[in-house]
Parts: structure tokens; sequence; C-alpha cells
């Protein structure tokens, strides 16, 4: 060992092999850094990766847990467009039919006409269409306690349910439901979502 050491000591003294040492030095250095530094890069795009996969029930859980910003066409006895928010289950929007535009409040079951600030509740409002297809969470609910008659496109972007005499087709894209289509016979629901970031 001694004698390698002395070999160095003698190399070392002389500039011309001091100077390939410091430079070998600094090659295994930076060979040792970027690496590293590749390796460390390798795995975040891994991570990256695993969160591009969302899953269709993770779009499912996404949409009744976010605040949506909602388009509904409703075809029945007479034709409505709502358009609005769904925050804290709480549906608001303004509601167009045949007749004239008037501004909406649905918590639940209830219909509140807004006029002027002051919210009277409205029995008479809407009262050809089901109101638990307005909320994402009600139809998620239905879809999951019939899952096993979920046909699923080649696609993968859209799910086909009859449950009941009742169809429900849902279509997503890469990272949420997009749209759903109830068709219950006489009422067509056309309902389409946007999840407010």
């Amino acid at each position: 060992m001694k004698s390698k050491y002395s070999r160095f000591r003698e190399l070392w003294a002389v500039p011309k092999y001091r100077t390939l040492f410091k430079l070998g030095g600094y090659f295994l250095f930076f060979l040792i850094f970027f690496s590293l530094a590749s390796i460390g890069n390798n795995s975040n795009n891994s991570n990256y990766q695993e969160e591009e996969n969302i899953t269709y029930n993770m779009m499912k859980k996404d949409l009744i847990s976010s605040n949506i910003s909602i388009k509904y066409e409703i075809t029945s006895e007479r034709d409505y467009f709502l358009e609005g928010t769904i925050i804290n289950n709480v549906l608001n929007s303004t509601l167009e039919d045949e007749i004239d535009l008037k501004k909406i409040k649905i918590i639940e079951d209830k219909i509140y006409l807004i006029q002027k600030d002051i919210e009277i509740e409205e029995k008479s409002l809407l009262n050809d269409i089901n109101l638990i297809y307005l909320f994402p969470s009600n139809v998620m609910d239905i879809l999951d306690n019939n899952s096993s008659v979920m046909k699923q496109k080649d696609n993968n972007k859209e799910y086909n349910y009859n449950i009941d005499g009742i169809n429900y087709l849902v279509y997503v894209n890469e990272e949420a439901i997009e749209q759903i289509i109830i068709s219950t016979g006489d009422v067509l629901y056309s309902l389409k979502y946007m999840i407010i970031k």
C-alpha cells in the first residue's frame, strides 16, 4: 500500500500528471453528479405518469366532491335550459323555458325563485321533471348501486347503463366526466358539467 501511495506522490510532484489527476477528479465528480440527477429526474416522471391515469371511479368521486359549472338541456312537455353552478349541493342557475328567463335556486327538492335577491319557494316550476337528476351526487349514487349493468364502449369514453327502463349515457374525457344523458322515455336530460378549479 505504501508503494502505491509513494508512487502517487511521485507522480503528483510532476505538474503534467497533477493536472491529469485534477482533470480525472473533476470528470468523476460530474459523472456521479449527472448520474444522480438523471435518476432523480426519472423517478419524477414515473410519479407524473401515475397521476395522468385517472380512472372512471376517480372521475365520479371528483364530480361529486367538486364545485361545478353546469349546462342542462331538458326536453319534456316543455323545453328547459339551465345554466349555472352547483356549489355545496346548492344549484344556482338561470332557468330559460319557452316563456321567459328566471333566476332559481334548488336545494334538495325545493325550488326557489329569486327576485330582487328575495328567495320565494315556487312549487309549480319544473314540476314535470325529476329534480334528483339535476344533482350529480344523486345520479352517481344510482349508477354506483347498479354498476353491474354498466356497458363500456371500446374507446373508454362512453359508459352506458339501462336501469329499470331508464337509459343513462355517461361521456368522459381524459380528466373528467363531461356529460350525462338520461332518457326516461318522456323526459330527456342532457347534463353537461365542468369542474370549477
